[in-house]
């Protein structure tokens, strides 16, 4: 197996069989790079730390994908799934590393993702074999992409932090140990597009417009005060009177105070402020939160937003939410970790399982009622189309009520006959006297 610089680093200090995550060395202590020009602080502190309707939008979809179970399949000759109980990756599925689970794990790389349009994990794999014993995710801001300088193709990816870094070389056949996942961007064939810069301009403008209701809120609604003065003030009684409105009448807990002005040649102050249609916020900040919604895949309905939110719509919203944007993400997840993980063992799939979301209930009973109704499936095909393994050879038949018959015969009308063949007095077991 290849190793890295600090792999090699790494057995110095260990003699026995360690799993070791090079990123998470950098924690404790040849290419041209290809630099983002995404900035993503800037989306992590406007978009997902002050902004309540871009966070409400990235958790929501991160913790749904998240709370999704996933299993281990072996595929048949017949292509038929038959789970697996006991296997080696079925330990990262329960925990990926020390520290996370994996539906942190998920979480994490689908925040990441909706957050910049990149997400990274990392493999951690054993000093002796090659056996996958861990699973990270990566900062996204952390990591560059490396191009040849001859071939102009990805050769790897470097990882970043507190001035050290990790390569990542992508080997021959594609394999590498580091799983980049991101969204399609139409200009860009190396990193993907973010939401969040999508959704930048209305993330800002709802930003800014909190930021003027609350200034608002502190002075009674009322911008300021246009201040008159007969004459002109000298340094010294200008610094005073600006000093004395800052710190005596500024901020929410000085409204309504009166102000008291002196001075010999006469000091006017009259305030001016907005009328109740300008100060209409609430129906414009309603839309930018829609817009937002709408660029993350997170319908508006389930945002709370008065009209909106009735019953009906939540429901029809909430299982849109997850037959659009939840399945999405949960497909696009599984192709790419059995690329990553599986890519070796062809009969092994790695699945997510649907068939307990409570949101999904209805499309589930749906799903029943028409594989209980139909009249042309077998068992085993009726069992099939719910999730169900086959029962075997008996379930192999199309079963019909008995008194059906083919279209066009007669039914047979006729008594059955009745056999003569009464039982004898010895073969019944009586005792004659």
């Amino acid at each position: 197996m290849k190793k890295g610089l600090l792999n090699y680093v790494t057995d110095f200090f260990w003699t026995t069989d360690q799993k070791t995550s090079r990123t998470q060395i950098l924690l404790a202590g040849g290419s041209t790079a290809l630099w983002s020009e995404k900035n993503y602080k800037s989306y992590a502190d406007e978009a997902y730390l002050k902004n309540a309707i871009a966070y409400t939008c990235i958790l929501k979809i991160a913790q749904a994908v998240s709370t999704v179970p996933w299993w281990l399949y072996e595929i048949d000759n017949d292509g038929k799934k038959i789970r697996i109980d006991s296997h080696d990756l079925l330990t990262l599925v329960r925990r990926s590393n020390p520290s996370d689970s994996f539906n942190f794990l998920i979480m994490k790389a689908i925040a990441y993702l909706l957050l910049c349009g990149n997400s990274y994990l990392e493999r951690a794999t054993s000093s002796i074999t090659t056996r996958v014993q861990e699973l990270y995710v990566l900062r996204p801001d952390y990591m560059t992409l490396n191009k040849s300088d001859v071939t102009g193709a990805l050769n790897g990816y470097t990882y970043t932090l507190n001035g050290n870094s990790v390569n990542f070389p992508v080997e021959y056949d594609g394999s590498c140990d580091i799983l980049h996942l991101k969204n399609f961007h139409p200009t860009d064939e190396w990193y993907g597009s973010a939401p969040t810069a999508s959704a930048g301009y209305e993330i800002d403008t709802d930003n800014e417009r909190t930021k003027w209701n609350k200034g608002l809120l502190e002075n009674q609604a009322r911008p300021g005060m246009i201040f008159t003065v007969n004459g002109q003030l000298t340094d010294i009684q200008f610094e005073r009177l600006e000093k004395q409105l800052k710190v005596e009448y500024a901020g929410g807990k000085n409204a309504g105070k009166n102000l008291i002005l002196e001075g010999e040649k006469g000091t006017d102050a009259k305030p001016y402020g907005w009328s109740a249609i300008d100060l209409e916020y609430i129906e414009g900040g309603r839309e930018l939160a829609r817009k937002i919604a709408m660029v993350y895949g997170y319908p508006p309905m389930m945002l709370g937003i008065p009209g909106d939110n009735t019953y009906s719509n939540y429901m029809e919203a909430r299982l849109a939410f997850w037959e659009d944007t939840v399945s999405y993400y949960l497909s696009y997840l599984k192709s790419e970790l059995n690329n990553w993980l599986l890519r070796d063992q062809e009969n092994l799939i790695l699945d997510y399982d649907l068939s307990q979301v409570p949101a999904l209930a209805s499309r589930r009973k749906e799903l029943w009622d028409t594989a209980e109704k139909s009249t042309f499936l077998t068992v085993n095909e009726k069992r099939d189309m719910v999730g169900l393994e086959s029962i075997g050879d008996s379930g192999d038949v199309i079963m019909v009520q008995a008194s059906m018959i083919p279209l066009g015969e007669e039914p047979d009308m006729s008594e059955p006959p009745v056999e003569d063949n009464p039982v004898s007095d010895e073969e019944d077991g009586t005792i004659k006297e």
